[in-house]
């Protein structure tokens, strides 16, 4: 039984790996074309934040230019021998994502739990337990049960490590919205 997991695990992993990238690919073009278009159509929902951060510009030029910037950038990871110039593009775009934060700092405050509870999903269903090795714990964990037969030990163990993680991540965004909450007062 376990010679065909590992067959069917090799034929998965194979395809993942051939369509992986041109599937998020895809997305991203997606995302950006998507999001691009909201910004020309003056729908965006971003579009109270970026006329609040980008004050010093007339958002009826700004917000259209930012949207074909993003469409920009979509067509540019579209058309693979445009990626460099898209990644370029996108590089540049980066400062202005995090401006807000930077000259809105009381946007902070609400932003947090929300970016928090992401981080907790992330950790706890996608990719990331990948990144961190979770599957390979898990594994590792079970082929020394089996070697000792104390599975509850070292399942344990590994559950243990997992936690970890977990109480760390929450610490981190505790000790964050602490900081970004000083100064205001409490009902």
């Amino acid at each position: 039984m376990g010679a065909f997991f590992d067959y069917l695990d090799g034929i998965i992993s194979a395809q993942m790996w051939r369509f992986g990238v041109p599937v998020l690919r895809v997305g991203l073009v997606v995302m950006f074309i998507w999001f691009g278009a909201l910004k020309l159509a003056g729908t965006s929902p971003a579009l109270d934040l970026i006329t609040r951060t980008v004050y010093w510009f007339d958002p009826k030029i700004f917000v259209p230019v930012l949207g074909c910037w993003e469409i920009a950038i979509g067509v540019c990871l579209a058309v693979p021998a445009l990626t460099r110039a898209g990644i370029l593009l996108l590089a540049l775009q980066m400062p202005g994502t995090f401006l807000p934060l930077i000259l809105l700092p009381q946007v902070w405050r609400f932003a947090l739990p929300g970016l928090g509870n992401v981080w907790m999903v992330m950790v706890k269903a996608t990719a990331l337990i990948s990144v961190i090795q979770l599957p390979e714990l898990m594994r590792n964990a079970d082929i020394a049960a089996r070697a000792v037969r104390l599975p509850f030990t070292f399942f344990f163990a590994a559950s243990l490590i997992y936690l970890g993680i977990t109480v760390v991540s929450m610490w981190g965004q505790q000790r964050a919205e602490a900081w970004a909450n000083r100064g205001v007062r409490r009902a």
